[in-house]
């Protein structure tokens, strides 16, 4: 009986060995090329605020472009600090920028890695810039990092920061 039921097991073991074997042999991997960034902004809705939402992710798309040296598309989504907390622990997003005077706490609280930058033009604590990037990846701390200080310098992100639109940003929105 003990045999018997040891001779099922062995053979269960090698019957799953066997098909993981074969699996393993059509498994492929893709890997994505959109960063999925995640906006919290402390300033009211505005047409305004949504041309600097898209020249940041403009911006950030042209400075993870060039860090990468292959195309990388931004995805920008703005959500509270409460979702956001929850979606960087949960890998729902690569990314997060907080726009405003200060960090909130419950974003500090999973050991991301945090880059400052300000608006050098206003001096506005309220154009103050954040990304916070939760991954243990050095290097792609490091490539997100320069790509936001070239976000942050662009012509096209200082342009809508001041509330001008530029031709050669394809950005169409108008700030009032």
């Amino acid at each position: 009986m003990k045999n018997n039921l040891y001779a099922r097991i062995v053979g269960l073991f090698l019957s799953v060995s066997v098909a993981t074997a074969i699996a393993s042999d059509k498994v492929s991997v893709q890997a994505s090329s959109d960063l999925r960034v995640t906006v919290i902004d402390s300033t009211s809705a505005s047409d305004a605020r949504a041309l600097v939402h898209t020249a940041l992710g403009t911006s950030l798309s042209v400075g993870m472009t060039r860090e990468c040296k292959a195309p990388v598309q931004v995805k920008i989504k703005v959500a509270d600090a409460g979702r956001a907390a929850k979606d960087l622990k949960a890998g729902s997003c690569d990314v997060l920028v907080v726009i405003g005077n200060s960090v909130p706490p419950v974003l500090m609280k999973n050991g991301a890695t945090v880059l400052k930058a300000t608006d050098a033009r206003s001096g506005d604590l309220n154009r103050t810039f954040y990304l916070l990037a939760n991954t243990s990846d050095v290097a792609m701390n490091q490539m997100v990092g320069l790509a936001f200080d070239h976000a942050i310098k662009s012509a096209t992100f200082q342009d809508a920061l001041a509330g001008k639109t530029t031709s050669a940003s394809g950005l169409a929105a108008t700030a009032r």
